[in-house]
This record gives C-alpha cells, sequence and structure tokens, in this order.
C-alpha cells in the first residue's frame, strides 16, 4: 500500500529516472553473470537466451518493470478458476505467471505471432506450468469482415514485439506472412468454456470486438492492453476501443493508461 502511494505522489520525471537506471545494459549484464539464462521475475524464472532478449530487457525482467502494468492487473483480476486465452504472449512473462496461478484443472491457450519468440515462450511454459495444461499457438489472431488465410507481420521497434500489417500481402522486406486464426477458432479448438481474456496485440483486438462477437459470450473478464488503431480504412481512438468492449456487455473495473 505504501509503495503504491509513493509511487503515485512521486513526479514522472523522477520515475523515468529511476527505469533507465535500473534498466541499464550494465545492470542487465550483471543480472546475466547472476543468474544465467533463466531470471527469476514475479515468482517465475524466465528463460532468455536469444539476441532478442536484450540487456535493458533483461533488467526490466528481475526488476519486475517488463509489462509491469499488465502484471499488476494479473495480480489483482486473474480468477485461477477459469481458463485463459492469451493474445500475444511474447516471451511468456505473463504467461508463467498465469501458469503458476491458474487451478491445476484450468487450461490456458497462448497465442505468438513471431515463431522466434513463440519459441522462448515454449521454454518459460514448459519451465514454469504447474499442471503442463497449455497450448502455444504460434498464428496471427486477425478477424476481419471477411476472412483471410494469412496476413502480414512486422516486428515493431521492441525486440518483443510485432504486429500485423496487412491482410493476405505478399510481405516486403523485414515483413513475413503467418497463418491467421481468431478468438472463436480458438475456443472451439481447445474446448474453453468460461475464460478470462488477456490480450496485448497491438490493436487487433478492434476486429474481434467488431466482427468475432460470439466469442466473448462465454468471456467473463478482459485484461488488455488496448491501443487505438486504423482498422478497415477507419480510425478508432482508444475510446472508440473501450467502447466497442463495452458495446458487447463488458463495464470498465479499473484503467490505467488504457489497460482494462
Amino acid at each position: 500500500m505504501w509503495s503504491n502511494a509513493l509511487r503515485r505522489m512521486t513526479p514522472q520525471s523522477a520515475k523515468l529516472g529511476v527505469t533507465r537506471l535500473l534498466t541499464h545494459p550494465a545492470i542487465g549484464r550483471t543480472v546475466s553473470s547472476a543468474f544465467g539464462h533463466r531470471i527469476p521475475s514475479w515468482g517465475s524464472r524466465i528463460w532468455v537466451d536469444s539476441p532478442r532478449v536484450a540487456l535493458d530487457d533483461r533488467a526490466a525482467i528481475f526488476w519486475r518493470l517488463y509489462e509491469r502494468a499488465e502484471m499488476s492487473f494479473l495480480r489483482r483480476h486473474l480468477d485461477p478458476g477459469r481458463d485463459v486465452v492469451d493474445l500475444g504472449g511474447s516471451i511468456g512473462v505473463g504467461a508463467s505467471y498465469i501458469a503458476r496461478r491458474l487451478r491445476t484443472d484450468r487450461r490456458l491457450v497462448v497465442v505468438e505471432a513471431d515463431p522466434e519468440l513463440a519459441a522462448l515462450l515454449e521454454e518459460n511454459l514448459r519451465y514454469n506450468s504447474r499442471s503442463g495444461r497449455y497450448a502455444i499457438v504460434n498464428k496471427a489472431v486477425y478477424a476481419g469482415s471477411q476472412p483471410v488465410e494469412h496476413v502480414s507481420f512486422r516486428r515493431a521497434r521492441s525486440n518483443l514485439s510485432g504486429r500485423v500489417t496487412g491482410a493476405s500481402l505478399p510481405g516486403t522486406a523485414g515483413e513475413r506472412l503467418l497463418e491467421t486464426t481468431n478468438l472463436s477458432q480458438l475456443l472451439a479448438q481447445y474446448e474453453i468454456g468460461e475464460y478470462t481474456l488477456v490480450s496485448d496485440i497491438e490493436g487487433a483486438e478492434i476486429g474481434l470486438f467488431l466482427h468475432d462477437p460470439e466469442a466473448f459470450v462465454r468471456c467473463r473478464r478482459i485484461i488488455a492492453e488496448l491501443d487505438g488503431d486504423v482498422f478497415e480504412g477507419r480510425r478508432y481512438s482508444l475510446e472508440d476501443v473501450v467502447g466497442l468492449a463495452q458495446a458487447l456487455g463488458f463495464i470498465v473495473r479499473e484503467r490505467y493508461f488504457g489497460c482494462l
């Protein structure tokens, strides 16, 4: 409680300065020397043996600064008694935490479009899952007014993220074609009943809200990093995206910089 109060009172510039200090590459090098390729974070051990996980990312993982807002929401709002579908799992820091929290009879399905990150995700869930009841889907999440089998995917500026850049495009330099899936397909394939949706897919939630509404009938909670974006020729603001979720019957319980 006191740490949260202190954080709220601390000026943003001071927070940024402390974060830059704690995540300096020299700190990441020290963390790697101390723990090797399996860095402790949020009760899990995160495998980082990849050039995609930079030294500053390793330091952020150790200090629990990597995806801090999402992790805070998971700690407060995750229901261990429900299945979880996690869209945009990256290397699996959040997914590993979920896998350790879920009841052993519950199932976790994680989607990660980037094949290199999906390999790290596989290693992290193999090590951290208590039950082994998880599935990793190496596809891109896409739901549009017209179904498409493949989309073009590009890495984002961050080493640990990327985004869909177009439907059925041939792929320019730095892009690759990926097979698609949507939420309804995942629920049917893995026989998911009532579930929690965890999502960080760079605005692709817009298509799910618009064109895959039946997938949310059994969704009891959404924990998401939502972004405004252009989808099918229309720009959606962050508030527009939140409104799409509300139109499906969801109520905003807590927000922090756009997180539901």
